[in-house]
């Protein structure tokens, strides 16, 4: 066996002292914060986010609102346009355009609500029609946005 110089064999056993020392004082800490957890009720609560609420937007669609561009437009170019349009123009109106609508806003929504109609609508296809009148005749799904 080697021989130890007096010097290193002093460090090497203030090292253990040293390290000796150091597991105590840790057994005692956590001894301690154990005895105090105990003691003292743990009244913290975990932090939990909200998350963010956005507001919806706010459309014709979301309301339930036909607009002409989503609904309107389609529908009078199945059941409307084949009779008012720029050739035939029955009764001289033509629903190929919103601003066509507009014009004759009135007479078109007591013949839809009467249904006196060359080709009657079904009653779906009426009631659309109508809520449409009720509520302004709305152009695009933006122009709900106020209604809301």
């Amino acid at each position: 066996m080697q021989r130890l110089m007096p010097g290193l064999l002093i460090f090497v056993l203030a090292g253990v002292a040293c390290q000796k020392e150091s597991e105590s004082a840790t057994e005692e800490a956590v001894t301690e914060t154990a005895q105090t957890a105990e003691q003292q009720p743990v009244t913290q609560e975990p932090v939990t986010k909200e998350p963010v609420k956005e507001e919806p937007e706010i459309t014709c669609d979301s309301l339930s609102i036909p607009s002409y561009e989503l609904w309107i437009r389609d529908l009078s170019e199945l059941r409307c346009d084949s009779c008012h349009n720029d050739k035939i123009a029955f009764n001289g109106i033509k629903f190929l355009t919103y601003e066509g609508w507009v014009a004759v806003a009135e007479a078109a929504k007591i013949r839809i609500e009467t249904n006196r109609l060359t080709r009657p609508l079904d009653p779906i296809e009426q009631r659309i029609f109508l809520k449409w009148f009720d509520n302004g005749m709305p152009r695009l799904e933006s122009d709900c946005a106020d209604k809301g």
